[in-house]
């Protein structure tokens, strides 16, 4: 499989970084890239730091994308909004959520997932809303959004509860659901627990529809590896959670099936199972590397047809987002490391079929 680079955002004065984001393929066959871009005179690249949602067409099948981007969605009053998802639902609307973070009465920041629509492709957005009225620090991943064969719409999520004046690094899974096309969301009956001995909890989830109906959801932790649970019902309750065949750090995964030919999964993560007999990373790249791509008929690192797809060990990768077209595969993740930290560079790849 040929790999192209496309796009590097890159870092610069003002723009400090350039991080996870999302595809859609619009009516008029353009491809929409929406990420999240930071903004600082600073140049403060934190987690909290000031960032817009910021998009990137593309007319030629992901080949060249515009020179310049355009803003989707403001900050506003908010400290950020950052890692968006999108999805086009049954109904042909395009749906948004991402996170929005404000600072409660006591100081701690909440972390929120919002919702918009857009019914006219991308130009213009309705008034968003919080999915969540919990409280709290939630995340959800960008390029999470799945909807089932059913039509529910699933947005996994990790829940940290308050604690103080901070919250506990420690999450709990939680499937934030809807079934009337994403205007409304409840959480699932289950919540999903981590290990006792686990500090980081159960972090940064996915999930995806192995068969119709049957859910694998997954998270990253500090277990050396992936964590998983299934749902038999469409996400209302789940398993026991287990570990995986994915050997990785604290840092994500990525699974999203194939619609085109034969319909595979395809797998993206920070495999550190020793196969590849890398060199050591270096401290720049926070573990995060290599990253390799996996395809197969099961959701199982030993059974993948596997390929590297980055190994430079000074760079760390993640916050992959995957998205398929009939002649090719675009990924887009975070890639700094040698002059950067891993989250201020994002570059997006063609791989043709």
């Amino acid at each position: 499989m040929q790999k192209d680079v496309v796009l590097t955002l890159a870092p610069g004065n003002g723009n400090p970084r350039n991080s996870e984001g999302a595809f859609l393929h619009l009516a008029d066959g353009r491809i929409l890239f929406v990420y999240s871009r930071y903004r600082s005179e600073t140049n403060d690249f934190g987690d909290d730091a000031t960032c817009d949602l910021a998009a990137r067409t593309s007319r030629d099948g992901g080949r060249t994308w515009d020179a310049e981007e355009r803003i989707l969605i403001s900050h506003g009053d908010a400290l950020n909004v950052m890692s968006v998802s999108l999805l086009r639902t049954a109904e042909g609307r395009i749906l948004m959520v991402y996170l929005r973070k404000t600072v409660d009465e006591r100081g701690r920041i909440e972390c929120t997932p919002f919702a918009t629509f857009s019914d006219d492709e991308g130009d213009s957005w309705s008034t968003p809303f919080p999915i969540s009225r919990a409280g709290g620090y939630f995340v959800v991943n960008n390029d999470r959004l799945l909807q089932l064969k059913c039509g529910r719409i699933i947005v996994p999520a990790a829940w940290h509860r308050p604690t103080g004046t901070g919250h506990d690094q420690r999450a709990i899974g939680i499937s934030l659901l809807s079934d009337d096309g994403g205007k409304t969301f409840r959480e699932a009956a289950d919540w999903v627990l981590p290990p006792q001995s686990s500090r980081t909890g159960l972090q940064e989830p996915g999930a995806v529809e192995v068969r119709p109906g049957e859910l694998l959801a997954f998270f990253r932790t500090d277990q050396g590896c992936q964590m998983v649970t299934r749902s038999s019902d469409d996400g209302e309750h789940w398993s026991t959670i287990t570990r995986s065949n994915f050997r990785s750090p604290v840092s994500p995964l990525t699974i999203k099936r194939d619609p085109f030919g034969d319909k595979k999964l395809w797998v993206v993560w920070n495999d550190v199972s020793g196969r590849w007999n890398l060199p050591r990373p270096a401290d720049s790249s926070w573990g995060r590397t290599p990253l390799a791509l996996g395809i197969g008929n099961d959701a199982d690192a030993e059974t993948l047809q596997t390929e590297l797809l980055e190994d430079d060990p000074r760079c760390g990768y993640c916050y992959t987002a995957m998205h398929f077209e009939n002649d090719c595969v675009l990924l887009a993740y975070c890639c700094g490391g040698d002059d950067c930290i891993p989250l201020q560079r994002t570059r997006i790849v063609r791989l043709t079929r």
